[in-house]
C-alpha cells in the first residue's frame, strides 16, 4: 500500500502539466523536470520529516496507532488531491495534498518494519525484512495497475458520452484518488482492528539484527 501511494504521489501531478505548460510556457524536457521535482520534493523532503517524526511518535503511541494515523494522513493527502481540475496550479491544489500523503507515508514505513521482525529470531530477521520489502514492491506494482485501469476505464465512458478528452482524463484521476483514499482508511480500519499490538524496534537495532541473520551470527545477549 504504501509503495502504490508513492507511485500514484508522482502520477497524479500530470492533470495539472498542460496549466503549468501553459501558464509558464515549459517545453516538454521542462515538463519532465517538474514531475521529477515533484518527486524529489514530495517524495523526498518529507520522508527525511516523516521519519524524524516516526521515530519521536511510534516509542510513545506504539506501532499500531502509528500506522493507523499514518494511513489516515495519506487518506486526507489524497482527498485534497481529488479537488483537481483542469485549472489546478501546482503550489495550491497538489503540493499541499502531496506533502501530506508523502508525510504520511513516510510514518507507516519504520512500524511496518517493526511487524515484519516481530518475533522472529536472528536466523529469520533476513528473510522477514526481505519479505516485507517485497511485499511493498508488490503491493504498489498491483495496485497502481489496478487504479490507473479503472481511471482509464472512467476516462474512455466519459469520452464516449462525448466529453472533452482533458476532462475526461482529469475526472479519471479525480475518481482514482478518491478510491485511493477510500482504501487508505480501509487500510486503517484493519490495522487498528486486526493486527497485533506489537513493540517498536529502533532502526539501529532492526539492522543489526538483520546484519547478525545474514552474517549467521548469534543472538545479541542484550
Amino acid at each position: 500500500m504504501v509503495q502504490f501511494m508513492l507511485a500514484l504521489d508522482t502520477t497524479i501531478v500530470n492533470p495539472a502539466l498542460p496549466t503549468i505548460q501553459r501558464d509558464l510556457g515549459f517545453t516538454m524536457s521542462g515538463l519532465a523536470w517538474v514531475v521529477n521535482g515533484c518527486a524529489l520534493t514530495a517524495g523526498g523532503l518529507m520522508m527525511f520529516v516523516g521519519l524524524g517524526t516516526s521515530l519521536k511518535l511510534l516509542p510513545r503511541v506504539g506501532v499500531k496507532i502509528g500506522v493507523t494515523i499514518s494511513y489516515l494522513t495519506s487518506a486526507v493527502g489524497l482527498l485534497l488531491l481529488s479537488r483537481i481540475t483542469l485549472d489546478s496550479h501546482y503550489a495550491a491544489d497538489l503540493l499541499p495534498g502531496m506533502l501530506l500523503m508523502a508525510f504520511g507515508q513516510a510514518l507507516s514505513f519504520v512500524g511496518l518494519q517493526s511487524w515484519a521482525l516481530y518475533k522472529l529470531g536472528n536466523a529469520n530477521a533476513g528473510l522477514g525484512s526481505a519479505i516485507q520489502t517485497t511485499s511493498q514492491q508488490l503491493g504498489g506494482s498491483i495496485g497502481l495497475a489496478v487504479l490507473v485501469t479503472v481511471a482509464l476505464r472512467h476516462t474512455t465512458s466519459l469520452m464516449g458520452d462525448g466529453v472533452a478528452p482533458p476532462v475526461a482524463a482529469t475526472a479519471g484521476y479525480v475518481w482514482v484518488l478518491r478510491l485511493g483514499a477510500a482504501i487508505m482508511v480501509l487500510g486503517a480500519i484493519v490495522v487498528a482492528t486486526l493486527f497485533e499490538t506489537v513493540p517498536f524496534i529502533p532502526p539501529d537495532k532492526r539492522a543489526l539484527k538483520t546484519a547478525e541473520a545474514m552474517a549467521g551470527a548469534p543472538a545479541a545477549t542484550s
